[in-house]
This record gives structure tokens, C-alpha cells and sequence, in this order.
């Protein structure tokens, strides 16, 4: 009798403690149920994304262009967000019309070079994305472009990405490699290099990337632009100088009042002109329509560029927004 005692107490001991640990909560399943995702769409400009509850959406403006922000409500400073913010402030700044501002100094490379590319989405055009450095190689920010824009997105609109980063300091050095004073730094005009140091927020970039590659873009169905519009002077990928002389032809309802803008951009998108081609001719028709033009502009640093040709549009209707990106090279200042 006193074993059958013995052994009953045993299994009763071990019936509570399998209770007991039944009960002890998931700590990996308390966390997801807390960040729970939601689907956020952008029907203006064709977009949509998976977004964790821990991080908040800001529709807004920045400098006069439309910016869509993610960010966290308990950053210092709050949206709207460009790109030249606060360094320990994570965030997205979505530009679909570009910011009429300069890129980061420093370091930069295009994301097809960088090996530790986070993003797996297969909308982002690598060789046009940038991917901004830090002094020992890593990234620290990120401007990504895309292979098609989506509806109402400029050709140099995109996605910008900076994670929070912790002890961000900047350093000059001479054509030697020598550290200088700041004040001293002749930049960007000159021979020094800026360089920059600090922390990168690992966990920034984990949230930033799983968002990055949850994106999906509506890309309207256009005609292809070779149907609409043809240049033959200046030719892609060659030299170009001031005064710039354009020809070419395209269909008459490329034109409004005979008239089509037409501008010159840097590898950035910056706008270093902006003009007019001229219909020759009767330009309300169907058919192929001879167009002039001339730009005269200041040639920058930067080696290559863009003349953009954009459809005219006075009803500023979605369905006729249509653009052709001609690449250019900027001759070396003498």
C-alpha cells in the first residue's frame, strides 16, 4: 500500500508540471500577434505594400513634391521626410516626382555593385539605384529607382531608405588620403573626399527590407514609345555641348499647341534645363510630325545625364502622362 501511495503522488507531480509548461506563453508567437500586418495602397500613384503595425504612414509634401513617409512615432522629429534629415532618424521617404535637392555626399555606388544588396524585388532597376557608404564599405542609405515607373511617377522618382545610425560623423580627406579640418575640406567642387562613420540600426534595415520587398507596382499598358516619338539628333550615349540642337519626329498628339516640354537632368535627376520642341508643320493629326528644338545649359561634374521628353498634357489626365528618357554625355570641362 505505502508504494501505491509513493507511486501516485509521483504521477500527480508529473501531471502538474506537464500542466505548468503547457501554460508558459510563446514568446515568438506573443511578438507576431502583437505586430500584426496590414496592406497599404496608393491608388494615385499605383503602389501597394505590406506594413508592420509597429511602423506608421505619412501621405504629405516635402519641399512642393508629394512624399509618402514610413516611420515610427517615437522619432524626435516628425515627418515629413526628404533625404537630407536628422541621422538617427529611420525611415522611407516613396518620391514619386523626385525632390528638386542634390543626393547625399560621400561614398555612393550603384546597387548592381554592392554585394549585400537586401532587396529581392524584382521591380528595382540595380544599375539606376544608389546604395550610400559608409567610410568601412556598408550602407547607411539607399535610392532606389525602378525598371518601369508606375502611374504618375516622374522618370527620376524612387524610393529612399535610411535606417537610424548612431555616432554619424563626417570626415574630409585630401587627394593624399590625409584627414583635414571640415572647414578646410574643399568639397565637392575640389579634390577632397567626404567620408562619413557610425552605426547602421541592423534592425532598421530588416524592417526596411522585408517592407522594400513586399511592394507591388501597377504599371498602366501604354503604347511603346518608339510609336510616338523618334530623335535623331542628339543620338543616345554620345557627347552633347551647349547650345543643343534637337531633331526628330513623333506622332502629331505628342504635341499640344504644336509645342512638346523637353528637359536636360543630371545622372540624379537634378534639372540643369528645361525647353521646348516645335512642331513643323500641321501637328493635329495621327501621322509622324517633323519637331526642333534647342536647350542651352551649364554642363555639371557629373559625367552622364538625361534628355527627358515628355508628352504635352494640359488636361494633367494619368492616361496621357507619357515620357521619353534619352541617356546624354557631358564632355569634361576644360
Amino acid at each position: 500500500m505505502k508504494l501505491l501511495k509513493i507511486f501516485l503522488v509521483f504521477l500527480l507531480l508529473v501531471s502538474c508540471k506537464n500542466t505548468s509548461e503547457g501554460k508558459k506563453p510563446n514568446l515568438r508567437e506573443s511578438q507576431e500577434s502583437e505586430n500584426t500586418f496590414e496592406n497599404y495602397q496608393n491608388e494615385n500613384f499605383g503602389f501597394s505594400m505590406e506594413l508592420n503595425s509597429s511602423w506608421k504612414i505619412l501621405e504629405s509634401e516635402k519641399t512642393g513634391n508629394p512624399v509618402i513617409n514610413i516611420y515610427k512615432l517615437e522619432n524626435e522629429i516628425q515627418p515629413p521626410y526628404g533625404i537630407r534629415e536628422d541621422a538617427e532618424i529611420g525611415f522611407i521617404s516613396i518620391l514619386p516626382e523626385g525632390l528638386p535637392v542634390d543626393g547625399l555626399s560621400g561614398q555612393s555606388v550603384n546597387l548592381i555593385n554592392y554585394n549585400q544588396n537586401p532587396f529581392q524585388l524584382e521591380a528595382i532597376d540595380q544599375k539606376k539605384s544608389l546604395v550610400y557608404l559608409l567610410e568601412n564599405g556598408k550602407a547607411y542609405a539607399y535610392f532606389l529607382q525602378l525598371k518601369e515607373q508606375p502611374d504618375n511617377w516622374r522618370s527620376y522618382g524612387g524610393i529612399f531608405i535610411h535606417p537610424r545610425v548612431a555616432n554619424f560623423t563626417k570626415h574630409c580627406y585630401d587627394e593624399n588620403g590625409k584627414e583635414k579640418s571640415l572647414e578646410d575640406c574643399d568639397n565637392p567642387a575640389g579634390s577632397d573626399k567626404i567620408r562619413f562613420t557610425g552605426e547602421v540600426s541592423e534592425q532598421d534595415m530588416d524592417d526596411f527590407a522585408e517592407i522594400i520587398n513586399s511592394f507591388q507596382f501597377k504599371i498602366s499598358e501604354k503604347e511603346q514609345i518608339s510609336d510616338l516619338i523618334r530623335v535623331t539628333s542628339p543620338l543616345p550615349n554620345l557627347d552633347i555641348n551647349s547650345p543643343l540642337e534637337i531633331n526628330g519626329r513623333a506622332k502629331g498628339f505628342w504635341f499640344f499647341e504644336a509645342t512638346a516640354p523637353v528637359e536636360l537632368v543630371d545622372s540624379k535627376g537634378k534639372e540643369l534645363a528645361q525647353g521646348y520642341i516645335r512642331a513643323e508643320g500641321d501637328w493635329m493629326t495621327k501621322d509622324w510630325v517633323n519637331f526642333t528644338g534647342e536647350i542651352e545649359f551649364d554642363a555639371p561634374n557629373d559625367e552622364r545625364g538625361y534628355l527627358v521628353f515628355y508628352r504635352s498634357n494640359p488636361s494633367g489626365e494619368a492616361e496621357h502622362a507619357q515620357m521619353y528618357k534619352m541617356p546624354v554625355i557631358f564632355p569634361p570641362k576644360k
